[in-house]
């Protein structure tokens, strides 16, 4: 909910209270098929494998994943994404074969409290490093499929992240809360050991040689920030006033043709009328 309303409040209507069917486009089957890599990658270390089981994702997305694609997005095609797909986890082996971590846990679904709120989400990786004294150092990591690299500001303003950190100081984010938030395995040591160990965010821009961005640690005035978010959403809820964010992305949202009331032209029709602009201005 948190990460759709920051993008449109509308789409998020229609698609977390609505619970409108979304198109699956070929970039977010291709994400899953990379994060299934990864999960396996971090799990085994066996590259072989996680690219036999990208592909095994990738042939038949519906069958593995549960995600046949509806839509091929713009610029993308079944054999360059393919092919992208085996680079990446080929990047990611060249870059974590000698890196000095311990896997904690991979795609950890999560539920904790938030005050009047719930926080919900999953950690594609958990893992404990060496900051650059030595000192242990508990890394909270998304991994990105997108070619798209934010900027420092907009990773120290990232929803996403101040909700995971929010996340790893709370009990139930090791122990478990219910049957579809399972514990963390060794979840009450990690608990009572890792307390006062420092946390960071990092963004893993796989699409570009799987490189690590920071997004760095948060405080509470990031979690009293986000709070507020929260109650105002809670408001508009309740007043039934869901403010669209019109913008490019409205080409791309699954509810501009319907039920949406804000009427966009899609990609086609915006460059011909530019062509037309151009023309006569020529």
């Amino acid at each position: 909910m948190l990460k759709t309303w920051m993008e449109c409040p509308l789409q998020a209507k229609f698609a977390e209270l609505d619970r409108l069917p979304q198109k699956q486009g070929s970039k977010a089957t291709f994400g899953s098929a990379v994060h299934l890599a990864m999960e396996h990658y971090n799990r085994t270390n066996d590259v072989d494998e996680a690219i036999k089981l990208f592909l095994e994702a990738w042939n038949d997305p519906g069958q593995v994943l549960g995600a046949d694609i509806d839509v091929w997005n713009k610029y993308s095609t079944y054999g360059g994404l393919r092919q992208k797909g085996i680079d990446i986890v080929r990047a990611y082996d060249e870059r974590m074969r000698f890196e000095d971590r311990l896997v904690i846990a991979t795609e950890h679904p999560f539920l904790v409290p938030f005050g009047e709120h719930e926080l919900t989400g999953t950690v594609d990786l958990l893992s404990l490093r060496k900051n650059h004294r030595g000192k242990d150092l508990l890394c909270v990591e998304d991994y990105k499929t997108n070619a798209r690299r934010p900027n420092t500001g907009e990773l120290a303003l990232n929803i996403q992240f101040t909700v995971y950190l929010y996340a790893t100081y709370q009990r139930e984010f090791w122990l478990g809360n219910g049957e579809r938030f399972p514990a963390v395995v060794n979840g009450e040591w990690y608990w009572q050991t890792l307390g006062d160990v420092p946390r960071r965010g990092i963004w893993v821009q796989l699409w570009d040689g799987a490189k690590d961005m920071d997004a760095g640690t948060r405080d509470d005035k990031d979690f009293g920030r986000l709070y507020r978010l929260c109650e105002e959403i809670e408001r508009a809820i309740k007043a039934e006033v869901f403010v669209p964010h019109i913008g490019e992305a409205c080409t791309l949202c699954d509810y501009s043709d319907g039920p949406c009331p804000v009427e966009v032209p899609t990609r086609a029709e915006w460059q011909a009328s530019r062509l037309e602009d151009e023309r006569a201005w020529l």
